[in-house]
């Protein structure tokens, strides 16, 4: 018969179709698989690669019935298992997609990709103690599988275990020194670490920069870009965070404020999430370009091919970022703002926009050239319009303080100022909120810290995963927020504000210790501000024993922030758009005088 194979034929076309699949020759693959199907279309093989071809090419609705046909033909097969739990997921089908991966792994319990894959989908989850024990338990297998080094750490900072999720990111670099992705999140994890400072933590930067940026930069073609000083300019802004995200609770309004003479907006989303956030986003630009799929090289040449004149970089080097797109320079003009944390390290990247609040004349460490706001370096659009509440402690006669950041930001060193000041007021609470209290284990985790500083249980609540309107409601049971360190809060901090909840911050040597500083010189109350541990503590007692001071900002905060520069965002599009004009400017002059004059 026409189109038949024999067993020989079949092997071999398996075999280079496996081959296909793993070079991302996804069209060659599905040839040689459907060459086989044509003949023999209960072929569980050719189904499962076929399948596993689409998923990979994004059909996976297509996939998942090729797979499924699989599985039946055989259902012992754990690499079957695997593929279709992987299809159910990418269609977000979470409950067939746990049952498929944990059957892979009871099939295949020593197969490290699989578990590794069942790690992520319960990290995916939010189920961290199950994604850890996946991650280990792949180790086992294979102990040098990166990605289970790698997701471990990513699982351990969400469980606030920073030695333990450091020292995951460092055997990952043991193992593969030119492991991109474990470097950049080791500086992030450094972030949070009281012991690195930030010159270690620029030099680290600096190193990633040079190990995996700076040499995809060596033979890039000069932009051809109209070298008018005055024009009107086309901005390009690049993140993997345009859905419900704290980097778009800052970036909506400035988008809806950008004077369209001034400047033509191009989007690049990193992420394959759509929300009604992206689709409002996407409603704010004048052109919304999807880059997920794309390699960097591809991403970077849509880019140039766009002509974009300022291209601006919203993650740094947070989960997500393209960084390495930037590196190839698909823009005359490169910044990074809003949602990164420190320095890139990229000698690609010109330009770090901050203010002088977390960009100080004197102490900066940056690696690209600083670019002042005027104001704060944010613009914050309010998301939730919950009321303020009347002041908890009048109510309850007592006051509570409270912090809602991640559980990985409240080291040892925050912990025991944080004692200190319940124990000068005996009758104070502390209310604690993250999703990683939700496992008891972490919990038992942090109040052991307490009870080292002799606070009792009964005085730490602990609070966990909700929505992001009952987030932000949770602020009216707080009289006082503490701000954590090395690492301050960022939207927990204007939250709190919004809800009428001074914060207490204590300023650190780095960028991403002095955002709720900048927040608070922003709004004129510096009284808020700590020189070091022992004022932060004065601060927080002596605030906790005025009740009537802590009414009057609880009834003024929300009124004092809306007509702040923070939330004025006209004001904050005027003066981004004349940061871009003044490095744009910089542009056309070193295009037009050549390099060296």
């Amino acid at each position: 018969m026409a189109g038949e194979h024999t067993p020989d034929q079949v092997h071999v076309l398996l075999a280079e179709a496996r081959e296909c699949l793993r070079a991302d020759r996804l069209r060659d693959a599905e040839v040689r698989c459907r060459q086989v199907l044509q003949s023999d279309p209960s072929n569980a093989h050719a189904l499962w690669l076929l399948g596993s071809v689409l998923r990979k090419g994004g059909n996976a609705g297509f996939a998942v019935a090729l797979l499924e046909r699989a599985a039946k033909l055989a259902p012992l097969e754990a690499h079957i298992q695997h593929s279709l739990g992987l299809a159910y997921r990418a269609l977000g089908r979470t409950a067939l997609a746990e049952n498929s991966l944990r059957r892979a792994a009871a099939l295949a319990p020593l197969d490290a990709p699989v578990l590794v894959d069942l790690g992520v989908f319960y990290l995916e989850q939010s189920q961290w103690q199950r994604a850890e024990e996946c991650f280990e338990a792949a180790l086992e297998g294979d102990p040098e599988h990166l990605n289970a080094h790698l997701d471990l750490g990513a699982t351990r900072l969400r469980r606030g275990q920073l030695a333990g999720a450091i020292a995951a990111f460092r055997r990952a670099l043991e193992i593969d020194p030119g492991f991109a992705d474990a470097q950049s999140n080791l500086l992030y994890a450094l972030h949070f670490d009281p012991d690195t400072d930030s010159q270690a933590l620029v030099a680290l930067a600096e190193d990633w920069g040079r190990r995996h940026a700076d040499p995809l930069g060596r033979c890039v073609p000069p932009h051809d870009n109209d070298p008018d000083p005055e024009r009107r300019l086309r901005v390009g802004y690049v993140s993997g965070d345009f859905r419900t995200h704290p980097v778009a609770y800052f970036l909506e309004g400035v988008l809806s404020q950008h004077d369209r003479n001034e400047v033509e907006i191009f989007a690049y989303s990193a992420t394959k999430i759509v929300d009604s956030t992206t689709r409002r986003l996407q409603n704010l630009t004048d052109r919304w370009r999807l880059i997920a799929g794309l390699k960097d090289a591809d991403a970077a040449d849509l880019i140039r091919e766009d002509g974009i004149d300022v291209l601006v970089d919203l993650s740094g080097h947070t989960d997500g970022h393209r960084l390495l797109l930037f590196a190839q320079r698909p823009a005359p003009v490169q910044a990074t703002w809003l949602g990164t944390f420190g320095t890139t390290g990229l000698a690609a990247m010109d330009y770090f926009l901050g203010d002088r609040y977390v960009t100080p004349e004197s102490g900066t460490s940056v690696s690209e050239q600083v670019v002042r706001l005027p104001d704060s370096y944010q613009c914050f659009s309010p998301q939730v319009t919950a009321a303020v509440g009347p002041l908890p402690a009048a109510t309850n006669g007592y006051v509570t303080f409270g912090c809602f950041n991640r559980a990985i930001k409240l080291s040892a060193k925050v912990i025991e100022p944080w004692s200190r000041i319940l124990n000068e007021i005996p009758d104070a609470r502390l209310c604690l909120k993250d999703p990683a209290f939700d496992e008891p284990a972490v919990a038992e985790q942090y109040l052991d810290l307490f009870r080292a500083n002799g606070i009792a249980d009964s005085r730490i609540c602990m609070l966990g995963q909700t929505a992001h309107a009952e987030h932000v409601a949770a602020y009216s049971g707080i009289d006082i927020a503490l701000d954590p360190f090395p690492f301050s809060g960022c939207t927990t901090s204007v939250e709190a504000l919004w809800m009428g909840v001074p914060v207490i911050t204590l300023p650190t040597d780095r960028f991403a210790g002095r955002t709720t500083a900048s927040y608070l010189h922003t709004l004129r109350l510096p009284e808020l501000i700590a020189t070091n541990a022992d004022d932060y503590v004065a601060l927080a007692v002596a605030l906790a024993r005025d009740t009537h001071h802590l009414a009057l900002l609880r009834g003024t905060l929300r009124q004092r922030l809306l007509d702040s520069p923070l939330c004025d965002a006209p004001r904050f599009a005027r003066g981004l758009e004349a940061a871009f004009r003044q490095m744009w400017r910089h542009w056309c002059r070193s295009s037009v005088e050549g390099p060296g004059k």
